[in-house]
């Protein structure tokens, strides 16, 4: 286990080594120091999936670059809906930020849910599926760390959170996500 000091002034750890190198990310085993105040807002995004995305969530922009995330009523009312309910369909009109809506989610669950979850992306196209696991890491690399949990695997279709939770992406096939215990599909462009 490796202890790193927090650094309230920047959000980001002290003397810190990535994952891999990459040093966006924590790997597995870094221990952090957590104050009051951290704990205190860890539970507030454990609690509220809209605060933690708002707070804390950011995702690249054409033409503006990584900006923090401001949801739509609309968007506020689908992270709701598959924060309560089991099953979900959403039809909106393209460019409508559905996808954002289901990541931003996606990096809340993985972060915060106690049951070790399996998240699928699927979609008619490997390529499509691996984009939007890619906004999910890249979302999770623009967290402070002490957010963050270790990261065990972390490659082009899957990841692997030091707490259990994983995400995996995949093109949609009769036996893609075959044998699979799956906590959360999301199946775009279905």
């Amino acid at each position: 286990m490796i202890n790193y000091k927090y650094d309230p002034f920047n959000q980001q750890i002290k003397d810190f080594r990535g994952h891999r190198g990459n040093d966006l990310i924590k790997h597995a085993g870094v221990q952090i120091e957590w104050t009051p105040e951290m704990l205190q807002e860890y539970v507030k995004c454990a609690d509220d999936p809209i605060y933690f995305c708002e707070k804390y969530m950011k995702i690249l922009v054409k033409g503006k670059g990584l900006v923090p995330i401001t949801l739509f009523p609309y968007q506020k009312e689908m992270i709701l809906a598959l924060r309560h309910n089991r099953f979900n369909i959403f039809a909106t009109a393209r460019q409508a930020g559905k996808s954002t809506v289901v990541c931003a989610f996606v990096l809340w669950y993985l972060i915060f849910s106690q049951t070790k979850p399996l998240v699928c992306f699927l979609a008619n196209k490997g390529k499509t599926s691996i984009e939007i696991l890619k906004k999910v890491k890249t979302a999770y690399e623009n967290i402070p760390h002490w957010l963050q949990h270790g990261v065990i695997e972390w490659n082009k279709g899957s990841i692997e959170l030091e707490n259990g939770s994983r995400a995996v992406a995949e093109a949609t096939s009769s036996d893609s996500v075959r044998g699979y215990s799956i906590d959360f599909l999301f199946v775009d462009e279905a």
